[in-house]
């Protein structure tokens, strides 16, 4: 249990530069998704 405990502790502790590079893929991921549904609305 300790054990689960350690390693979930450390995988929340990321780094800044990591949050930051999951906050522009996932908007990049989701401005490909939006432009995608417009342009297969619009066709």
């Amino acid at each position: 249990m300790s054990e689960n405990k350690r390693a979930f502790n450390s995988s929340l502790s990321v780094d800044q530069t990591q949050v930051f590079i999951a906050l522009v893929v996932a908007l990049h991921a989701a401005v490909l998704a939006v432009r995608l549904s417009v342009a297969l609305y619009r066709s």
